[in-house]
């Protein structure tokens, strides 16, 4: 049998070498500030004021800081394009997602998303109603890596959500599943109940058809859906949500350590 020290070194010498083996995993700091120091290019830069709106309203200072920690995570993480090609435009604008969601905080909050998963055709799976599954997060547990994580989009659903700022952006929804990935956020708060309430079927937008006028609601708001749908909303459509839920407002903004209210259009 192998002592606790053989152990502990072979789980040490074995996380080193699978790090070494996954690129996305070994966050070499010599190589991040190379990254964060590459300026984008100006067709780049075209990329972000037409696509992301949120770079739109942001500060000077704050820019360079989404731009630094988004190369972060355009350099680091494996992009896999499913039937798409993974162009300057798919890349920015989910690292750019990546780097929002951590402007409070740092890009090191992803460290464990090894992968992001960008297809071209739907899901298999359907949520009911017609609706068909926009993105997912896939936790694991490493026994070497400890947490990992993997993030799917389905595009097209990338870009319907881009071109409305209405608090529906699966690019920040399954990005909010990994900030959260083991850490059950708002889970436990006391108000949790009376913030599902509020969010639960809350309209997002209407799409009118040759037969029919749909409109978009929020509907699964349990578990850690809360926490998602609350992000979304939170980044999109800031001021909507403080009036609606000013406590669950309040908590977002000490959680993301920002307010964005400072850089969202006004509705």
């Amino acid at each position: 049998m192998l002592s606790s020290q053989a152990v502990t070194l072979w789980k040490r010498v074995g996380g080193w070498l699978a790090k070494r083996a996954i690129p996305a995993l070994d966050h070499d700091p010599e190589r991040r500030a190379a990254l964060r120091a590459t300026p984008l290019s100006e067709a780049q830069h075209r990329v972000l004021e037409r696509f992301f709106a949120p770079y739109r309203g942001l500060a000077r200072a704050e820019r360079v800081r989404l731009v630094g920690e988004l190369q972060v995570f355009a350099g680091e993480k494996e992009f896999v394009g499913d039937g798409l090609e993974i162009d300057d435009r798919v890349r920015l604008v989910v690292a750019a997602s990546a780097a929002l969601l951590v402007l409070g905080h740092d890009i090191s909050v992803f460290d464990h998303v090894i992968k992001v998963r960008v297809r071209r055709d739907p899901f298999d799976e359907e949520l009911g109603a017609g609706r068909e599954l926009a993105g997912r997060y896939r936790a694991a547990t490493h026994p070497l890596l400890g947490r990992t994580g993997e993030v799917e989009l389905i595009w097209r659903a990338v870009v319907a959500g881009l071109a409305r700022s209405e608090g529906e952006h699966v690019v920040l929804h399954e990005l909010a599943h990994a900030f959260d990935h083991g850490l059950d956020l708002l889970q436990a708060h006391p108000e949790r109940a009376r913030w599902e309430a509020a969010l639960h079927e809350l309209p997002l937008h209407t799409v009118e058809t040759d037969t029919a006028r749909l409109t978009q609601l929020v509907s699964d708001v349990t578990g850690a859906e809360l926490f998602a749908v609350a992000t979304e909303l939170f980044f999109e459509v800031p001021h909507r949500l403080a009036g609606l839920a000013p406590s669950l407002f309040e908590e977002l903004r000490a959680i993301y350590n920002l307010d964005p209210r400072t850089f969202a259009a006004r509705p």
